[in-house]
């Protein structure tokens, strides 16, 4: 399961939290992955970009596990955004009301930033704890200023060899199952301090298998 939403967020506020993230983007420092093997990072990043993924992994600014429990004060104090617990919500509230998912609650979330170094290959994303992968989704809010058709970046979905493309557009909120095999295409512009950057998070629901 896949679908996407596009102007999910107010002009304003996605102005906000476009500013929110710029500012919190830090370039991560060498062996930044490997560093955070403890935490399961370095599988992870082998798990998206592959084995020379301290070079091609995209860069993330980390919120906290388990959000919800401090209704996401903690993960936005983390990431440098007052926008996130507003932000958040909304996305909740629309999988509840739009697609009628069954007490969806956020398990993690990060900013995760793609330059046009980066790659992301074909993987499915993991379970969550005491869900299926039909019960566990992410959700994937894009918020640089603009995205340009043939700038590649498309996040892309296996679809029993008929792969499904969708662009990275500003504002278009992407949310799919966690049984979707899925990849990101080759970003082709050539400005390499911009970047394809998104909310990305993680959601366990009681949806009915």
């Amino acid at each position: 399961m896949y679908l996407y939403k596009d102007n999910f967020l107010t002009e304003s506020t996605f102005k906000m939290f476009n500013e929110e993230m710029l500012n919190s983007y830090k370039p991560r420092p060498e062996g930044w992955w490997t560093k955070h093997g403890q935490l399961g990072y370095e599988s992870y990043g082998k798990g998206l970009s592959g084995e020379n993924f301290n070079e091609d992994a995209p860069e993330l600014v980390l919120g906290e596990n388990y959000p919800e429990e401090n209704n996401y004060v903690r993960s936005a104090m983390k990431m440098g955004s007052k926008s996130i617990p507003d932000v958040v919500s909304s996305i909740k509230k629309y999988m509840i009301e739009d697609i009628e998912f069954i007490n969806p609650l956020a398990r993690m979330m990060w900013f995760q930033y793609h330059s046009n170094k980066h790659k992301v290959i074909p993987h499915f994303d993991d379970p969550l704890t005491g869900k299926t992968r039909q019960q566990s989704f992410t959700s994937l809010l894009y918020m640089h200023d603009t995205w340009e058709d043939t700038w590649g970046g498309e996040l892309t979905f296996y679809n029993h060899n008929d792969p499904v493309s969708i662009l990275p557009k500003s504002n278009r909120l992407v949310i799919y199952s966690r049984d979707e095999e899925h990849w990101v295409n080759e970003i082709t512009h050539d400005l390499d301090d911009y970047h394809r950057m998104f909310l990305f998070t993680a959601w366990g629901t009681d949806n009915d298998i």
